[in-house]
């Protein structure tokens, strides 16, 4: 979520000085982190963007654009691959009820769209400012979402069920 180049590179070099550079990977990738941690400081910006870039390309395999047209189409492609289809929205906690509402509705959405197995949920994606100090309100609150979500993902012929992962 880093949008500064700087603060990519910042973070990049901060998880490298606390891992290293994994031996596992390819050679080249091995140098193009070596080279991370010894130019980012003189180039942050253009270091930065180049990291948010190969982090983009090599998400792309596993990341379908979530509007309906090319969510539909990437699942039916998915789909005549034989590849069971698990669907997890991006996304933070929400502040309000009403950002809360929308997420259930697309997660209901989700729920309706032919050749979706499975959708997996963050619990505070759908109740907004749950409290370890108001325990039972908080945990009543997320019982009754949890029972709009499974309601919607059982189905008649069980064969056509869906699974909701939390």
């Amino acid at each position: 979520r880093l949008s500064d180049g700087t603060d990519v590179t910042k973070q990049a070099k901060n998880v490298l000085d606390t891992t290293g550079i994994p031996e596992s990977m390819p050679l080249l990738d091995q140098c193009q982190l070596m080279g991370l941690k010894l130019f980012g400081q003189v180039a942050p910006e253009f270091i930065g963007k180049a990291v948010r870039k190969r982090i983009r390309k090599e998400a792309q395999t596993f990341l379908i654009r979530g509007e309906k047209n090319s969510l539909v189409s990437s699942i039916k492609d998915l789909k005549q691959q034989g590849v069971q289809v698990n669907v997890n929205q991006l996304g933070e906690e929400v502040l309000g009820k009403a950002e809360a509402d929308r997420h259930m509705q697309a997660y209901l959405d989700l729920l309706e769209t032919d050749g979706i197995d499975t959708i997996s949920v963050k619990t505070s994606s759908i109740c907004a400012q749950l409290s370890v100090l108001a325990f039972d309100t908080s945990l009543t609150r997320v019982c009754e979402a949890l029972r709009t979500l499974y309601r919607a993902a059982m189905h008649t012929d069980p064969t056509q069920s869906k699974l909701v992962m939390l």
